[in-house]
């Protein structure tokens, strides 16, 4: 069949370059405009876009190194951690979100230097009971990253059982990672808490019994939010598991890790 070679009205135009920012291809812009795909890198080239091309020649307007998560690493298990407690994958198309408040925003170009993307940080604006809070963030538009990070338990929905296969010297990382996308350690007393689903929490609690010979943390359920946590009290638990999740450490978020 041969495609039509329309023109594009400038609010069309417009349309272009916002879908294409939020990560449309050239070639199923072209699909729906019913133009060809060259006249869709012209558009963009024409307004200073870079037009860069992944795997397949599909154009796309940012870099990525799309094998970030592919094999083992500290980094990659830190930030399969992070993604479990603190990311979110779209319902239908291949995109990671990574969304901090607007203080963390260190913390996401970490994030930004992990994957190798020069896509810019995103800042948000969200209303909340008549305040008004800001975030910031990055969609990662990634095939090959939504599927390697379900090795660390991340997807729709999210995969506990997974956690269990993680290679023992990766865990620790990938346990910093939760940790600081979903708990808290205390500055000022022996305490560490960890948010999540029962079952995540009680595998979790189960390795670090197998690794570190530790008892058992408590696990409850909060009476207002029905949320779960996992909490270690005492001085030899908190400094056991604290010494194991930043032994040989290179990233962690600013702000939990204890002096």
């Amino acid at each position: 069949m041969t495609r039509k070679y329309t023109y594009l009205t400038d609010e069309q135009k417009l349309d272009v370059i916002d879908l294409y920012k939020n990560g449309w291809t050239c070639r199923k812009l072209a699909t729906k405009y019913n133009i060809d795909k060259s006249a869709i890198s012209r558009l963009l080239k024409n307004n200073n876009i870079p037009v860069e091309y992944d795997r397949e020649g599909k154009a796309r307007l940012y870099t990525i190194n799309h094998d970030a998560f592919r094999d083992f690493t500290e980094q990659s298990a830190y930030w399969g951690g992070f993604l479990y407690a603190d990311g979110y994958i779209h319902k239908t198309r291949p995109i990671i979100v990574v969304a901090l408040k607007s203080s963390d925003r260190e913390h996401v170009e970490k994030f930004r230097k992990f994957i190798e993307t020069n896509k810019p940080i995103r800042t948000y604006e969200h209303k909340l009971n008549g305040k008004i809070f800001m975030s910031c963030g990055n969609e990662i538009v990634s095939k090959d990253i939504v599927e390697d990070v379900k090795k660390y338990g991340v997807g729709r929905p999210r995969n506990p059982l997974s956690i269990n296969e993680l290679p023992n010297e990766y865990f620790p990382h990938w346990l910093r990672g939760f940790i600081d996308g979903d708990g808290s350690i205390s500055k000022t007393k022996p305490r560490i808490s960890i948010v999540g689903d029962k079952k995540l929490l009680r595998i979790i609690d189960d390795r670090l019994i197998e690794l570190l010979g530790i008892i058992h943390g408590s696990i409850f359920k909060h009476t207002v939010s029905h949320v779960y946590y996992l909490e270690y009290y005492t001085r030899d638990k908190t400094k056991k598991i604290l010494d194991y999740i930043y032994k040989d450490a290179t990233i962690w978020l600013n702000r939990k890790r204890p002096t």
